[in-house]
């Protein structure tokens, strides 16, 4: 499930989405209710300040795409966007800057039952009163500090480079990912030191599997056989050799297919793994 929480300020308001219920739970009611500075993804957010607070929820991600068609939206308002920016409708923050949009967002998810205000704050008071609050936070930041991900592609293939820069990185990086590649860590020849290392460490692994290269094969298998977190890409028309109960294959076509595909991964894979 993805949470979202509006956090209502004296002239606007903030809308936070695809969180897990620990997060808004711990780096917002609660310390809401505390009235405490806390740090959510290396921003600092002062619950002094803030006036209400809802909290919704949903069986999908928020995106561009969904609850609402961004650029329908504000097609129908006849809001101004700039056109110096045209990719705005693929990026979210931005998006989330624009009043309008937020509130045709959350109107949209209050119309599908998707409040759960009441119920949350309910389990707030409780992980106050309980004193499992400090617990779960201290949980929370140890987890979030190894924010590292690896992404495991054939060498000198122009598109999966593409879709590495255009996509898998600023995506990871929108999550606060670190990301290597791991043809950038190894030598030539076999799989390395480094790069079992790399798998290791690892929060997070994104495989392109596009040209059958044998050690990239053999990497996924390592991060699988680990119990890591792994999104398999490959380009259309890439045979697949290997069929595992719950693990699936994302095919592509370009950048821009990828893009919206490979961000709903994302999120549900975040969400999925905790």
């Amino acid at each position: 499930m993805f949470y979202h929480i509006v956090v209502s300020e004296t002239r606007d308001e903030k809308l936070y989405i695809n969180l897990t219920r620990e997060n808004v739970l711990v780096n917002y009611v609660c310390p809401f209710i505390n009235r405490e500075v806390t740090l959510n993804d290396g921003e600092i957010l002062n619950m002094v300040y803030p006036v209400g607070m809802r909290v919704f929820r949903s069986d999908q991600p928020v995106t561009t795409e969904w609850p609402i068609n961004a650029q329908k939206h504000f097609k129908d308002f006849k809001e101004e966007i700039s056109e110096e920016d045209p990719e705005i409708f693929e990026n979210m923050e931005k998006l989330l800057a624009y009043p309008s949009y937020i509130d045709a967002v959350v109107k949209v998810l209050n119309d599908k039952d998707g409040g759960i205000t009441e119920e949350i704050f309910a389990d707030a008071l409780t992980l106050l009163a309980t004193g499992e609050f400090k617990g779960l936070r201290k949980r929370l930041t140890e987890r979030d500090s190894e924010h590292y991900a690896l992404f495991i592609c054939p060498s000198g293939n122009e598109a999966v480079d593409q879709n590495y820069e255009l996509v898998i990185k600023p995506s990871l990086m929108t999550h606060k990912f670190s990301v290597e590649r791991a043809d950038e860590l190894a030598s030539a020849g076999p799989v390395n030191e480094e790069v079992t290392e790399a798998i290791i460490k690892s929060k997070l692994i994104v495989v392109d599997l596009s040209g059958e290269r044998p050690n990239c094969y053999y990497e996924a298998g390592f991060a699988h056989a680990l119990g890591k977190p792994v999104i398999i890409l490959a380009q259309t028309g890439t045979t697949g050799h290997f069929d595992l109960p719950g693990v699936q294959w994302h095919y592509w076509n370009s950048s821009m297919d990828l893009k919206p595909k490979f961000e709903k991964l994302l999120l549900g894979t975040l969400i999925e793994s905790g």
